[in-house]
């Protein structure tokens, strides 16, 4: 696999050297913005309409803020993120001097979810941003698990079809689909062409196939898909202002299209709640849930002791999962448990019967992370009370290999006692029960 820091580093500073130009040029107008004029284009203000107040916000790849605080400025809580540090630190001192509240992070767009822990109401994403990102089905998936159940993504970018020209807008240069790396020696910016800014830089293009698969296999539902022929900013060469902030590339007017835009919805989940501890919801496994259950088995220390060879891929964990009977044939199986707080996914626990040796066993599997924090037993003890209470049985057992302790403790905290041992496999196991009063 190809390692594309060298590119990132390589564009973070080239960005760097460009916000020092960006934030005093008449192009970003910053004494405009800080006397009060909201800078976002007529397209998205058009389209998103006076729907962000109230809402939180989070902006990818923000440049040094100014959307981002016009959002704030409609009364959106934001936050931006960019992966220039010099572009972040004028962000932030903007956020001060224009007396507003925003938070603003440095990293990479891939990353966000190690630096951002919260959810949002909105995503968004605009002009020449996608451009810098290798792998769209990943920064789909960071806007996925950014958004709130039902929160919408909005991105209004270039069109990929001006990618494909030389700078000059004279021939096609460049590939329409994603080949691999491009490489660019700059001078100048599209702010000021006789800046003082040079070196390389790296992009990739991106068909709107690419664009629009990734979102959609990451569970996000499109509601427009929109093309536009201008552009609402004049950081081509060549180009004119074909009307009041429209500009287009002279000898293509009317030709080509500039722009894109699009929203798309988090699907809202239908989950089948069974029980509610004090921290956890457990609810029956579905199908959207594959790729969470295909990492959880992909990690050699969860699945040490359980004589499972995890899934091959994520599609195998979503066939098992379509195919799964014990729902509708016990009333009970195994059930996804995830943290009331944030809706967390932390794993499964739940109830099996175990056809071979006609018993019922309680199970659990736990990303390492909530390892140590008393959710196998705190779900375990309502899986319990649900087979004795809720469905009769009269006894359930808990098998293990007798080389995990961990799990032969969880079975001691809920009061199963040892029954007996046998081999499986070649491994020796022990096998605790307990019965119903």
């Amino acid at each position: 696999m190809e390692n594309h820091n060298e590119y990132f580093e390589a564009n973070r500073q080239h960005w760097n050297q460009r916000t020092t130009v960006h934030k005093d040029s008449d192009f970003y107008d910053l004494k405009g913005f800080l006397a009060g004029r909201n800078v976002l284009a007529e397209i998205e203000l058009n389209e998103m309409g006076n729907h962000v107040a109230g809402k939180s916000l989070l902006h990818l790849q923000c440049h040094f803020g100014l959307d981002t605080l016009s959002f704030a400025r409609m009364g959106a809580k934001v936050t931006g993120v960019d992966l220039a540090d010099e572009a972040i630190k004028t962000a932030q001192q903007i956020t001060i001097d224009a007396g507003l509240e925003a938070n603003f992070v440095c990293c990479n767009v891939y990353d966000i979810r190690q630096y951002v822990n919260d959810t949002f109401d909105m995503v968004f994403t605009s002009y020449g941003t996608i451009g810098w990102l290798p792998n769209l089905d990943k920064w789909a998936k960071v806007i996925a698990d950014s958004l709130n159940k039902g929160g919408t993504f909005y991105m209004a970018d270039f069109h990929p079809v001006v990618w494909m020209f030389d700078d000059n807008f004279t021939k096609l240069q460049y590939p329409y689909a994603n080949s691999g790396v491009l490489a660019f020696e700059n001078q100048g910016t599209y702010t000021d062409r006789e800046a003082d800014i040079s070196g390389k830089e790296y992009g990739w293009n991106h068909s709107i196939s690419e664009i629009l698969n990734a979102l959609i296999s990451n569970g996000l539902e499109l509601q427009f898909f929109n093309e536009h022929n201008y552009s609402p900013y004049p950081c081509f060469s060549n180009t004119v202002e074909v009307a009041p902030n429209r500009w287009q590339i002279k000898g293509l007017e009317g030709i080509i299209p500039m722009v894109y835009s699009l929203k798309a919805i988090k699907k809202q989940v239908d989950r089948k709640i069974i029980l509610e501890t004090p921290r956890l919801l457990l609810s029956e496994i579905i199908e959207e849930e594959a790729e969470e259950m295909f990492l959880l088995n992909s990690d050699e220390e969860v699945i040490k002791y359980t004589g499972d060879d995890g899934f091959e891929n994520v599609e195998a964990a979503r066939q098992l999962i379509v195919n799964y009977p014990q729902y509708k044939k016990y009333g009970y199986g195994r059930w996804t448990a995830r943290l009331k707080e944030n809706n967390e996914f932390i794993g499964w626990c739940g109830l099996k019967f175990n056809e071979d040796i006609e018993e019922v066993d309680i199970g659990y599997r736990l990303l390492r992370k909530h390892w140590n924090k008393g959710y196998a037993t705190e779900a375990s003890i309502a899986c319990l009370e649900f087979g004795f209470k809720k469905m009769g049985l009269k006894r359930i057992i808990g098998r293990a290999d007798k080389r995990n302790g961990a799990s032969i403790r969880v079975f001691e905290k809920l009061g199963l006692r040892f029954e007996k041992e046998f081999v499986e496999d070649g491994v020796l196991n022990v096998q605790y029960v307990i019965e119903r009063d």
